[in-house]
């Protein structure tokens, strides 16, 4: 694709009206992932022609300010990233290397502080059929924790699971071995 009106990110109001263009990207797509807590930025997942992703990226909703947030050669798995209830950080997928599955990731909002999650399991080599698959990560509302998905080496088993913000305490929630995406949200507490 060569038209950069059909590759970037839009926004749009939720009544309607008010389209705006706030990436391009000709040489490939892009693609949204959360807004920042206060509204004024974007995480978005950039892919090559090929639908290979290039990069993790912030950007600011008018379009400005566009940030590179992961290294470029980084082999990411497509996810757009999520971000923080603080505002601070993001979470994102990639594996090490290409003999490596993939693991949990986060990097400050700003690019600096770039680290994997030290998850239990997660991101071991392909060749051991023990080692575990971690992706979809986010955050639970008040940042403490992160859902995600965990797929056991063979795909055979995908179930939700919950660890701390930095990685400790690995529990499984589900146990039916068909999970597919897990997000965290909200529920009122019942009367």
């Amino acid at each position: 694709m060569n038209n950069a009106r059909k590759t970037g990110v839009w926004t749009i109001l939720a009544a309607g009206g008010d389209l705006k263009q706030v990436t391009s990207n000709p040489r490939g797509e892009d693609s949204p992932g959360d807004f920042s807590p206060d509204g004024t930025q974007l995480v978005f997942v950039r892919r090559d022609l090929n639908g290979v992703p290039m990069g993790i990226f912030v950007v600011n909703v008018d379009g400005t300010g566009l940030q590179r947030i992961t290294p470029a050669g980084m082999i990411l798995d497509g996810f757009p990233g999520s971000w923080s209830p603080a505002g601070d950080q993001i979470l994102f997928v990639a594996s090490t290397d290409e003999h490596h599955r993939r693991t949990i990731w986060e990097v400050n909002a700003d690019g600096s502080g770039l680290h994997q999650l030290p998850i239990t399991g997660c991101g071991g080599p392909i060749a051991d059929p023990n080692s575990i698959d971690c992706s979809y990560p986010g955050w639970s509302p008040d940042g403490t924790r992160i859902v995600f998905i965990l797929r056991t080496g063979s795909g055979k088993r995908s179930d939700i699971a919950i660890v701390n913000a930095d990685g400790s305490g690995l529990v499984e929630i589900t146990h039916t071995g068909d999970a597919d995406e897990a997000d965290w949200g909200t529920h009122p507490v019942a009367s």
